[in-house]
């Protein structure tokens, strides 16, 4: 963190520590993720343990709302507001570990992707090649839209300085990913059709070699050919 970041006691910020337990047995239609909605402006300390402004707690209300409804617990603690620098420094790694956790996402998606698109162009299936594109897109979707949370949540932490590099570092490999896979999914698509165009070819091509015999159509037989008065081009004898 940087020396400009500690505020004056006065105006320190208050945090809260805020955490819920749903029923496993709860479909997880019935509620929202809760991640979607707090990672905004707060940070991922535990698998429901969340760190965040006191001031931010108003946008939870929902959320809230919706978890009591499935007979879930939600806690909302106050911090001591001595603990600010040990709450600042913990959220920082908290939001860095996130960050970096979306590298590592799309980077696996890479991967996965590349091996769908091969089984597609094996099995010269269009169908199986759009769904690797869809993966593909939605994962560079959803990188790119926890980067932009993870900006706004730096600025309720007062940690855009810390973290403004970290996230211009992930951003642009899920830039580079997005660029290249413009060109990669319509390659995909061209290969995948041009191998199915070609298999069909061939599959006519074996149709269309027919056996004369098969029809009845077979070549002359040496009886055939004396019946006629001889072999062609000579005359027979008077």
């Amino acid at each position: 963190m940087t020396q400009q970041n500690q505020p004056d006691q006065e105006n320190v910020v208050q945090y809260v520590s805020y955490s819920y337990d749903i029923p496993k047995s709860t479909p997880s239609g019935q509620y929202p993720a809760p991640g979607l909605t707090l990672r905004r402006f707060a940070v991922r300390v535990q698998q429901s343990v969340w760190y965040m402004p006191e001031t931010k707690v108003t946008q939870t209300e929902r959320l809230t709302e919706n978890i009591r409804n499935v007979h879930g617990i939600v806690d909302v603690f106050r911090f001591d507001t001595r603990e600010y620098e040990a709450i600042r420094a913990k959220s920082l790694v908290c939001l860095a570990t996130e960050v970096e956790g979306t590298r590592k996402y799309i980077e696996a998606t890479i991967v996965s992707t590349a091996e769908k698109l091969a089984e597609a162009q094996r099995l010269m299936s269009i169908a199986d090649t759009n769904n690797a594109i869809r993966y593909q897109q939605t994962a560079l979707n959803r990188a790119l839209q926890e980067l932009v949370d993870a900006e706004e949540c730096a600025v309720a932490f007062d940690l855009t300085g810390d973290v403004a590099e970290l996230i211009k570092s992930v951003r642009t490999v899920v830039k580079a990913r997005s660029d290249a896979f413009v060109a990669e999914k319509d390659a995909a698509r061209a290969r995948v059709k041009a191998d199915a165009a070609e298999a069909a070819t061939e599959a006519a091509d074996d149709d269309g070699d027919i056996d004369p015999a098969a029809l009845g159509f077979g070549l002359p037989s040496e009886d055939d050919s004396s019946s006629s008065g001889g072999a062609p081009g000579t005359g027979t004898e008077g």
